[in-house]
Parts: C-alpha cells; sequence; structure tokens
C-alpha cells in the first residue's frame, strides 16, 4: 500500500505569502487577485486540492482572517512630490509567512 502523498509545508507557506500579498495589493489598488495572472503555484493548487479537500478554501480563508487589515497600515512618510502613501503590505505578510499561527495551522491541516 502506497503511502499518501505530502504536501511541502516551505511550499505552503510560500503560496500563504503569495495570498497575503495578492489579497492586500488588491485591496489597496482595487484590482482582482487573480488579475496579476501569476500561476507560480498553480501546481500547489491542484495537489492541495487533490491530497486534501477543501484545504485551499481553508487556508484561504486562513490567509485573509490574519491578513485582513494589512493593506491599511501606512508608513508615516512624507513625500513632497505627491506619491503615496507607502504601505507596508510585504513586510507585514514576510512577518505572517514566519509566524508560527502560519506554522501551526499547517500542523492542523496534515
Amino acid at each position: 500500500m502506497a503511502a499518501a502523498p505530502t504536501l511541502d509545508r516551505e511550499e505552503i507557506k510560500a503560496y500563504a505569502l503569495k495570498l497575503c500579498l495578492d489579497f492586500n495589493y488588491a485591496k489597496l489598488d482595487g484590482q482582482v487577485p487573480s488579475a496579476s495572472k501569476d500561476k507560480s503555484y498553480l501546481l500547489l493548487e491542484y495537489q492541495l486540492d487533490e491530497i486534501r479537500p477543501r484545504a485551499r478554501t481553508k487556508l484561504h480563508a486562513f490567509v485573509t482572517s490574519q491578513t485582513a487589515n494589512y493593506a491599511l497600515a501606512q508608513v508615516p512618510m512624507k513625500d513632497e512630490a505627491g506619491h503615496g502613501p507607502f504601505n507596508k503590505i510585504f513586510s507585514q505578510c514576510m512577518g505572517f509567512y514566519r509566524s508560527k499561527a502560519l506554522e501551526d495551522f499547517i500542523a492542523r491541516q496534515r
């Protein structure tokens, strides 16, 4: 009997980082996340759906619930040229990527 295939934890974390960035940049500029057409994790999405039913849906919901307000945080900088306001979405999403909350979530899904 063959062992059930497993998903790579680091790949799932990287995918969660991508979701965090997509969701929050979309909030910032109103673009639909799929508008980026970035399919870097298409194979992982298929694997999530095949190996763990509803795993992708659960991951999307978790990432959204944990990072929903990242687009609101602004860097307190004044730009004389009128650019801005400036955000810190990437920094916050990297913090989420490294978080115990994400590690724990992934561990519970195995």
